[in-house]
């Protein structure tokens, strides 16, 4: 019988992953934010424009780090490793000591390579690869060995190529089949890609958008890339796509760029689905949800209400915000790749955060049973984060202090709804919020179940988005009227219709 070679033996499938994987969208070439979209266009500038490139730097750092800190494990695809500049930053063969922290992520499998065909991350890659990059990667295999777990759809050579050629086909027919989704769907679809409701007009035109970008992607037919699409609708005519000289909205298409959200977000959305992990959307663009392309396991509008229900004295607890002693912490940017091996390697509560995390995420039917155990997890490896990063640095306690809370929330047409909350006289809670009913339209389609994690900056009075984010849990495809929707999120919280709240825009983490 013949035997295995070391790079095929170090290869492994989905299942192998942590429950908690994820898949950053900020390491994306494309990945812009809405601030760095905005002085772009204002501008004129692309990519290679030096403050765009240190606008981007500092988003996918913090994006990065975010999911090293808050993720048992990251996935990272092979093509970015050896084409994302940031990344490979961290490896290249001028600085060792980076390259070392970065070697030990690889080796504890906290980072895990994804590879399409390929056996190894040796192996050469069918499209073109940035020099830098691709020196950087011996550099880093120089510290890993060869012997690194990487994960592929499947072990086997044969039913591999078959899952990645289904990956390469799902892009086009999703966008070819959008004309075919119902108005209620592009509604919902508007919800989470809009920061505000439409008017009928307004509405009216973003179909127009959905039809168009769609008909395109019929009329092209198999083959159809996201640099196509690129091309046709977002880039200026005659420019490379890599070089990112975006084009001016005309005023037939207002909403290019919410458009190109979606186009990401389908884009970003099919590896990790394959893989049965978590997308992981930076703040400000929207989530998994905005696909409405609910899975097969959807449960019903029933169940989940069922479910609340006869949690409803166990959710309806005082908000652990109030009785939380406020914590001084670091913030994102300040943190390197080296501080990360740290925090996960020499501070005991990060481990007990993972644990508490993957509980929840194995078993959400029975999630509020473990909500408080998590919360205090939480709090737990907040407060050991601090210690550890004013000793490592001999600093001074910072005046900026924070305070979390965890809870559960329904995310219905855009709207992130916080679940057995009780807001009077709750100044921590009232931060996060917003009037959220007056917003949702009389019809949607599908919602999700989420586990919100949450962050308070006490100094500023507000949610410290880079540090809060979501995980979705349960998902329901029914289709609900407006006033369903008052009628179930009232039969949770027991509270008048104009005093539901809603939360704003975090990071979220969603699956198929």
């Amino acid at each position: 019988m013949e035997s295995k070679s070391t790079e095929e033996n170090n290869l492994i499938g989905p299942k192998q992953l942590e429950i908690d994987a994820t898949m950053p969208q900020c390491l994306d070439n494309q990945y812009v934010s809405d601030n760095t979209m905005q002085y772009m266009l204002q501008n004129e500038a692309n990519y290679d424009d030096s403050s765009v490139k240190e606008l981007r730097q500092t988003e996918v750092h913090n994006e990065f780090i975010r999911s090293l800190v808050y993720s048992s494990q990251v996935v990272i695809n092979r093509a970015f490793l050896k084409n994302n500049e940031f990344l490979y930053s961290n490896y290249s063969s001028e600085n060792l000591k980076k390259t070392s922290d970065f070697a030990e992520l690889i080796r504890t499998s906290a980072i895990v390579p994804y590879l399409f065909t390929e056996k190894s991350l040796t192996d050469k890659l069918e499209f073109d690869v940035r020099k830098p990059g691709d020196r950087a990667i011996k550099s880093l295999l120089e510290q890993t060995g060869h012997e690194i777990p990487c994960v592929r759809l499947d072990v086997d050579d044969n039913t591999n190529q078959l899952e990645a050629a289904k990956i390469e086909s799902k892009f086009g027919e999703y966008l070819a089949g959008l004309k075919n989704k119902s108005e209620l769907l592009i509604n919902a679809m508007s919800s989470e890609v809009f920061d505000r409701s439409l008017e009928t007009e307004e509405w009216n035109l973003f179909l127009k958008h959905i039809d168009g970008l769609s008909k395109y992607a019929h009329d092209f037919g198999r083959g159809l890339k996201r640099n196509h699409v690129y091309s046709k609708w977002f880039i200026e005519e005659n420019t490379d796509v890599s070089e990112g000289l975006f084009k001016k909205p005309p005023a037939n298409l207002p909403y290019l760029y919410q458009l190109k959200k979606i186009v990401d977000l389908r884009y970003n959305s099919n590896l990790p689905d394959a893989l049965g992990i978590y997308t992981f959307t930076p703040v400000g663009l929207p989530s998994r949800v905005a696909l409405q392309d609910f899975s097969e396991s959807s449960i019903s509008s029933r169940d989940i209400e069922k479910f609340v229900d006869q949690q409803l004295t166990k959710i309806k607890r005082i908000f652990m915000a109030d009785s939380q002693k406020a914590m001084n912490l670091p913030l994102l940017k300040d943190l390197s790749i080296s501080d990360v091996v740290d925090i996960r390697n020499n501070i005991d509560e990060w481990s007990e955060f993972k644990e508490s995390r993957q509980k929840i995420l194995s078993d959400p039917l029975n999630m509020l049973n473990n909500i408080d155990d998590f919360q205090q997890s939480f709090d737990n490896f907040h407060l050991a984060l601090s210690g550890w990063y004013n000793k490592k640095y001999q600093r001074k306690k910072t005046e900026k202090f924070y305070s979390s809370f965890v809870t559960v929330a329904l995310q219905i047409a855009g709207q992130t709804i916080l679940l057995g909350v009780d807001f009077k006289d709750n100044q921590l809670a009232q931060l996060v919020t917003h009037s959220g009913v007056a917003i949702i339209p009389e019809k949607v389609k599908g919602y999700a179940v989420k586990l919100l994690i949450n962050v308070i900056d006490i100094g500023k009075m507000k949610l410290d988005t880079n540090r809060s984010h979501s995980y979705e849990l349960l998902q329901s495809n029914q289709e609900l009227s407006r006033e369903d929707v008052i009628q179930l999120i009232n039969s949770i919280k027991s509270i008048e219709a104009d005093k539901i709240e809603s939360s704003g825009p975090i990071a979220d983490q969603g699956k198929k």
